[in-house]
Protein backbone atom coordinates (compact mmCIF):
# COMPACT_ATOMS: atom_id res chain seq x y z
CA UNK A 1 0.00 0.00 0.00
CA UNK A 2 0.95 3.67 -0.61
CA UNK A 3 0.07 6.94 1.25
CA UNK A 4 -0.61 9.43 -1.19
CA UNK A 5 -0.67 13.30 0.42
CA UNK A 6 1.23 16.28 1.82
CA UNK A 7 -0.53 16.77 5.04
CA UNK A 8 -0.67 21.09 4.87
CA UNK A 9 -1.91 23.11 7.75
CA UNK A 10 -5.09 25.51 7.52
CA UNK A 11 -2.98 28.81 8.43
CA UNK A 12 -0.50 27.55 5.16
CA UNK A 13 -3.50 27.04 3.27
CA UNK A 14 -4.93 30.92 4.15
CA UNK A 15 -1.82 31.86 3.77
CA UNK A 16 -1.39 30.68 -0.20
CA UNK A 17 -5.18 31.71 -0.74
CA UNK A 18 -4.10 35.28 0.56
CA UNK A 19 -1.17 35.03 -2.01
CA UNK A 20 -3.30 34.27 -4.92
CA UNK A 21 -6.09 36.87 -4.12
CA UNK A 22 -4.61 39.63 -2.38
CA UNK A 23 -6.68 38.71 0.45
CA UNK A 24 -6.27 36.23 3.33
CA UNK A 25 -9.23 34.51 4.96
CA UNK A 26 -10.06 34.94 8.40
CA UNK A 27 -9.65 31.33 10.28
CA UNK A 28 -12.82 30.01 12.95
CA UNK A 29 -12.24 27.07 15.35
CA UNK A 30 -15.30 25.48 14.28
CA UNK A 31 -15.59 22.36 16.65
CA UNK A 32 -16.11 18.65 14.92
CA UNK A 33 -19.42 18.56 16.98
CA UNK A 34 -20.73 21.29 14.99
CA UNK A 35 -19.38 20.73 11.68
CA UNK A 36 -22.73 18.96 10.04
CA UNK A 37 -24.61 21.44 10.92
CA UNK A 38 -22.94 24.26 9.97
CA UNK A 39 -21.69 22.09 6.27
CA UNK A 40 -25.79 21.39 5.60
CA UNK A 41 -26.13 25.66 6.54
CA UNK A 42 -23.91 25.72 3.74
CA UNK A 43 -25.80 23.61 1.08
CA UNK A 44 -23.56 20.61 1.42
CA UNK A 45 -26.16 17.03 1.41
CA UNK A 46 -26.12 15.79 5.23
CA UNK A 47 -24.90 12.36 4.27
CA UNK A 48 -21.81 14.42 2.88
CA UNK A 49 -22.02 16.95 6.24
CA UNK A 50 -22.27 13.74 8.52
CA UNK A 51 -19.24 12.02 6.31
CA UNK A 52 -16.69 14.98 7.17
CA UNK A 53 -17.55 15.63 10.48
CA UNK A 54 -16.80 11.87 11.00
CA UNK A 55 -13.51 11.95 9.05
CA UNK A 56 -12.51 15.25 10.95
CA UNK A 57 -13.33 13.35 14.30
CA UNK A 58 -11.48 10.48 13.11
CA UNK A 59 -8.06 12.77 12.35
CA UNK A 60 -8.97 14.20 15.94
CA UNK A 61 -8.89 11.02 17.77
CA UNK A 62 -6.11 9.25 15.67
CA UNK A 63 -8.27 6.79 14.01
CA UNK A 64 -7.16 8.21 10.69
CA UNK A 65 -3.42 8.90 10.30
CA UNK A 66 -0.42 8.11 8.37
CA UNK A 67 -0.02 4.34 8.87
CA UNK A 68 4.03 3.54 10.26
CA UNK A 69 5.97 1.21 7.74
CA UNK A 70 3.77 2.40 4.62
CA UNK A 71 5.92 4.04 1.80
CA UNK A 72 4.15 7.53 1.93
CA UNK A 73 4.34 9.45 -1.89
CA UNK A 74 4.33 13.00 -0.84
CA UNK A 75 2.75 15.56 -3.48
CA UNK A 76 5.18 17.52 -6.12
CA UNK A 77 2.53 20.13 -6.36
CA UNK A 78 2.74 22.77 -4.05
CA UNK A 79 -0.77 24.07 -2.08
CA UNK A 80 -0.36 27.24 -3.32
CA UNK A 81 -0.56 25.75 -7.13
CA UNK A 82 -3.09 23.65 -6.35
CA UNK A 83 -5.34 26.13 -5.43
CA UNK A 84 -4.15 28.84 -7.79
CA UNK A 85 -5.58 26.63 -10.71
CA UNK A 86 -8.87 25.53 -8.76
CA UNK A 87 -9.58 29.48 -7.86
CA UNK A 88 -9.08 30.50 -11.58
CA UNK A 89 -11.21 28.38 -12.81
CA UNK A 90 -14.48 30.13 -14.00
CA UNK A 91 -17.47 29.92 -11.78
CA UNK A 92 -20.33 28.02 -13.40
CA UNK A 93 -23.47 29.85 -13.33
CA UNK A 94 -26.69 28.95 -11.79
Amino acid sequence: MVELGSPVTANETADAIGRITGQRPALVALPATEQAATLRGLGVPPPAAALFQEMTTGFIDGRIAWEPGRRHVASQTSIEETLRGLLSRPQAQS
